[in-house]
């Protein structure tokens, strides 16, 4: 039927109606071949090919092509389609390949492809597909692997592609060049291997980008390298198996999330070189093996609520930048965060940075208190660093040490220390020994029960005995890891 013309005639809307066809051989309407109604072949067995190769569909209010059905033996040809109104292929079974290469499906009011439930035993190809309408996939199984590269897909505030339960066995790929006008949705869709968008464009105003809760790629889920999407690309409870890496990427939406990450499962997330800082990310309960990401790439707001990690990169970020990012989150101070980073770092070899991070919690944890709470924690924070700091202690009592010496010294050459009990005998004085006998509780040198302050000296001598308990406390709670608990 090469190059054949069709036309419904009165008495039958259809241009061709050959529902049940059995065909022992294949089927070619190709070239110049043009149909204006409806090609009904419904249920029909095709052989070997079926080639619609250049093939021209046209009933604009209605249905152009309908295979529900359909059986094809071998390969399934549709590449330069041109079809306005719905193109049907529900429940039809390809067993070699199915190609829309260069295809024009036009149908802006509603669904362009209907092909729930579609079998293809080999590839589906849409390289450089361009539709205007929903194209539908639902619950579709594709034995090979699935390319988009190059398609645009348009159907605005609505459903540019509806793929949920989709199956594809190997690779799925939306590069180069793809572009999508409406809403991509994979709800419950699993690839076998790679789902790839590198360089791909999403956009989709009032709903999101990209929909894929459930989703499931076993291997590595590819939104870098010039990935763009306008509106909130959400992977709720998604497994990937693999790496998850928006490097690069150009994530943004005008209200609400810009990415959904809540549940999600990945073995590794690459969250790195964004074009810019995206709104904000949920990862709420989700866990990945290792996560890099940078401070110019972190979200303006985070939910990271129960967010696990088995390793962070190493890389130039440092823990002081990483506080910045746990301090983001949304909900306020939750001590998860900060225990789940700091025991990263610490089984890393990392102690010191996960000091840092154990003093930040403790830091945020202070904010959330009553007003004693806040004083007690301060004091706490100056004196041993929360106990991950004890050092600190040591250099007080060296400083309040060194000047109590001095002190001493000058107040006893200049009377402002004298004898308790004149006349008797008595230790030599040493302003050292005096310093150090007002600062170290219960310990007695022999020198300030012998030699009594007198004017401001003994202002000073109570401040340094007030020192010195305060920071002996301090120590011991410490030690003790009083400070350290929530």
């Amino acid at each position: 039927m090469a190059g054949a013309k069709l036309a419904k005639s009165e008495s039958d809307e259809a241009a061709l109606n050959a529902d049940g066809l059995k065909a022992d051989g294949g089927m070619y309407c190709r070239d110049e071949f043009v149909a204006e109604g409806e090609v009904r072949l419904l249920g029909a067995h095709i052989g070997l090919h079926l080639d619609l190769t250049g093939a021209t569909f046209a009933n604009p209010d209605g249905d152009a092509l309908s295979l529900d059905g359909l059986t094809v033996d071998l390969d399934m040809v549709c590449a330069g389609v041109r079809a306005q109104g719905l193109v049907r292929l529900p429940g039809a079974h390809v067993k070699g390949r199915l190609g829309l290469d260069r295809a024009s499906l036009y149908h802006p009011a509603g669904t362009v492809l209907l092909a729930d439930r579609l079998t293809v035993d080999q590839n589906l190809t849409c390289t450089s597909l361009n539709t205007s309408g929903e194209i539908q996939l639902v619950g579709a199984h594709i034995g090979g692997l699935f390319d988009l590269g190059g398609a645009t897909l348009t159907r605005p505030g609505g459903y540019a592609l509806r793929a949920d339960g989709l199956t594809v066995e190997q690779s799925m790929f939306c590069k180069p060049g793809f572009r999508a006008a409406g809403e991509i949705r994979l709800a419950g869709a699993h690839i076998g291997d790679v789902l790839d968008l590198a360089g791909a464009t999403l956009s989709s105003s009032g709903r999101p980008a990209l929909s894929a809760p459930l989703l499931t790629v076993d291997h590595d889920m590819l939104c870098h390298h010039g990935f763009s999407a306008t509106g909130e690309v959400s992977l709720l409870g998604a497994h990937i198996g693999g790496q998850l890496s928006f490097k690069g990427a150009s994530l943004s939406v005008a209200k609400e999330k810009t990415l959904d990450l809540e549940r999600l499962q990945a073995g590794g997330l690459l969250f790195c070189d964004l074009t810019k800082r995206p709104g904000l990310v949920d990862f709420t309960h989700a866990h990945v093996g290792t996560l890099a990401n940078q401070s110019t790439s972190w979200p303006q707001r985070a939910q990271l609520d129960g967010f696990t990690y088995d390793a962070v990169h190493e890389d130039r970020v440092t823990a002081d930048q990483r506080r910045g990012w746990l301090a983001s989150n949304l909900s306020g101070y939750s001590a998860q965060p900060y225990e789940q980073l700091a025991s990263v770092y610490r089984r890393s070899g990392r102690d010191h940075d996960a000091r840092t991070i154990a003093i930040a919690k403790q830091r945020a944890r202070r904010r959330t208190l009553g007003l004693p709470g806040r004083l007690w924690g301060l004091l706490a924070d100056s004196l041993v660093g929360y106990g991950y700091r004890t050092w600190l202690a040591g250099l007080w009592l060296l400083g309040f040490f060194l000047v109590g010496w001095g002190v001493f010294d000058r107040a006893h050459d200049h009377a402002g220390l004298v004898l308790a009990k004149p006349g008797e005998a008595h230790p030599g004085f040493q302003g050292s020994m005096y310093a150090l006998d007002t600062l170290l509780p219960v310990v007695d040198l022999h020198q300030e029960g012998v030699w009594i302050p007198r004017g401001w000296v003994q202002w000073w001598a109570w401040a340094s005995i007030l020192a010195g308990w305060i920071l002996t406390t301090a120590v011991v709670a410490a030690l003790g890891g009083m400070l350290k608990r929530d």
